[in-house]
């Protein structure tokens, strides 16, 4: 029986067909499994944690459809945004801060407000509190911040639409629990636009890294006993927004670490960047490398190039091609 059909699928279709039918439906296959991953991971970064409901109610992730998911649940914030503009919905807290809000980080511990001052000043979750300003300041204003459970990192410089020399090009890093000034970074030769610091209990918990228009990303060392500057690395354009690649997770516990990726915005390009140490010796150094980058087409949108990105690829998704996805 099977070679009668195969006799007469090849009366009608040559092999050729055959074979190009059969390679176009693995490589489309591969595609909707991608894609259906990345529409997850775009669900978890937009609204947050899979539902209850949601995750229950399915056998398995490719029991979900995740692009209805997605579009379900946008609807909904959209009715409750039409439900806030209504006056249905009443604000709960309103924070005040000693200056105006320029930048800002935050997890599930609280938040940290860079000010137009030169300032920062903490909001803390649980006490629905805002704490006193930290022990110094920039001399511009905070244009980025990023922190972990330890440190808080600031940039400085002129936010770009005063059309004046930036005051203030450091890079400082904070104390989070005490508001301390721990240690200034000078190497910056335009205004800081990114920052990062990595989770402190890791690895890398004493590594930073900023970038400035300049096109310089610079890794800086936390730890006040070594000099501050570790690597640098040049982008082919300005850099007006950094950001950590979320680390990979078992549970509640990390996976070794053996690197970790950054992407960085230079111009009309996404950078892909490697932090990663020589070797797995305590005593090796930790090293910056450019990856990858893929252009951004702004043509007649914006002559500056990319001013945010977020990111919520996983590390396994991104090592899929920009074609697969």
């Amino acid at each position: 029986l099977v070679a009668e059909v195969l006799e007469r699928l090849h009366e009608f279709f040559d092999l050729g067909l055959l074979l190009a039918v059969r390679s176009g439906s693995k490589l489309w296959l591969e595609r909707i499994r991608a894609a259906d991953v990345a529409w997850r991971a775009c669900f978890i970064c937009r609204f947050g944690a899979v539902p209850k409901q949601l995750s229950s109610g399915a056998a398995s992730d490719s029991a979900v459809d995740w692009v209805r998911a997605f579009r379900a649940a946008l609807s909904e914030e959209n009715e409750t945004v039409m439900s806030w503009r209504q006056g249905g919905i009443q604000e709960e807290s309103h924070y005040v801060f000693q200056h105006f809000v320029r930048s800002w980080a935050s997890d599930d511990k609280g938040l940290v407000a860079g000010l137009y001052s030169g300032s920062l000043q903490q909001l803390d979750w649980t006490t629905r509190s805002v704490g006193e300003l930290f022990e110094g300041s920039h001399r511009d204003e905070v244009i980025c911040v990023a922190l972990n459970s330890m440190h808080v990192l600031s940039g400085s410089g002129d936010p770009g639409y005063y059309s004046r020399p930036s005051h203030d090009l450091s890079v400082k890093l904070w104390c989070r629990a005490s508001g301390r000034l721990l240690r200034s970074f000078e190497g910056h030769e335009d205004t800081v636009r990114g920052v990062v610091l990595f989770e402190s209990d890791g690895r890398f918990g004493q590594c930073c890294l900023s970038a400035g228009l300049d096109a310089k990303v610079i890794l800086w060392s936390t730890n006040p006993n070594v000099d501050p500057f570790i690597a640098s690395c040049a982008l082919g354009g300005q850099c007006r927004h950094l950001r950590a690649v979320p680390s990979q997770r078992v549970g509640a516990k990390s996976l070794p670490e053996t690197e970790v990726r950054v992407l960085a915005g230079a111009f009309n390009e996404v950078v892909e960047l490697a932090v990663r140490f020589e070797s797995a010796s305590d005593d090796a150094k930790p090293q910056v490398l450019i990856l990858r980058s893929f252009t951004v087409d702004t043509s007649g949108t914006n002559r500056e190039g990319l001013s945010g990105m977020d990111c919520f690829v996983r590390p396994e998704v991104s090592r899929l091609s920009m074609g697969q996805l």
